[in-house]
């Protein structure tokens, strides 16, 4: 998608590629930058406004399909893999962009990056464990 966007009285002519990749990728003004949201946007490609929980190993499809809404505390698998590494612990502060665990698939390592600075709650998943996309990978800490 092409788009004129001004920020501080300054024109940029922005493409963003597909929204539903993480990262986003968009090219601004000639130059290719990743994006990273501070959480995953809905199917109508805006954040969600009331999140829901969700349980872990429901995939996308299915929570999308009955209404759900995919929790922003979540971090999901982009692509069914396997879980090669694990770099975070519960209670481990990261930020924005940090790697948080490695998805193999089709011989290829995917790190999977935090959309969003906070703690690690919960990590669903081990070390050389199938997963499929959609499925929750680990949480963070809900905000208070």
């Amino acid at each position: 998608m092409k788009m004129e966007i001004e920020v501080n009285g300054k024109k940029y002519q922005v493409t963003v590629e597909d929204v539903h990749t993480y990262p986003i990728s968009v090219t601004v003004d000639g130059e290719q930058i990743e994006v990273w949201l501070q959480e995953e946007p809905s199917a109508a490609g805006v954040p969600s406004a009331a999140p829901t929980s969700t349980p872990a190993g429901m995939p996308l499809a299915e929570r999308a399909s009955s209404g759900g809404v995919i929790d922003p505390a979540a971090v999901i698998a982009p692509i069914p893999g396997v879980v090669i590494e694990i770099n975070v612990s519960p209670g481990d502060s990261v930020v924005l962009g940090q790697d948080l665990c490695v998805l193999e698939a089709m011989k290829m390592k995917n790190a999977i990056r935090a959309g969003k600075a906070g703690v690690i709650d919960h990590i669903m998943v081990t070390s050389g464990q199938q997963v499929n996309q959609g499925e929750i990978l680990m949480n963070f800490k809900k905000e208070s």
